[in-house]
């Protein structure tokens, strides 16, 4: 895919990565973090309580994706397969830590309604 892009594209995309893409996973783990510390927070098994820091996951998988990208686009015109494959791992676990993270959110989401409710009555 590399190959298809042109020099201006590769610039392009290596800073994008360099910028863009450290600042929104940045961000996205600090929300997701916030919310489930503030979800969790009234969970009275600290077991529970604990996963608000699973965001991280996602976060070090994304960066690990990126630094792979960042260096397949350095290592042009010679083909990173070894690399590309790597990209292609960190991506999976990447989207997979946050298909957890988000039955991780539904479950503290549901457990906060069920406290509320409980309390209530």
């Amino acid at each position: 895919m590399v190959k298809d892009y042109g020099d201006e594209a590769r610039i392009y995309y290596h800073n994008v990565e360099m910028t863009l893409d450290i600042l929104y996973p940045l961000t996205y783990a600090c929300f997701f973090i916030a919310l489930l510390s503030l979800l969790l927070k009234n969970y009275k098994s600290f077991r529970f309580r604990k996963w608000n820091i699973f965001p991280i996951a996602t976060l070090i998988f994304d960066f690990l994706e990126n630094a792979f990208i960042i260096r397949l686009l350095n290592l042009y015109p010679a083909e990173g397969i070894i690399t590309a494959h790597f990209v292609e791992i960190f991506k999976i676990l990447k989207w997979g830590s946050l298909l957890i993270l988000l039955g991780i959110l539904l479950f503290a989401i549901y457990s906060a309604i069920k406290r509320n409710i409980s309390s209530s009555n």
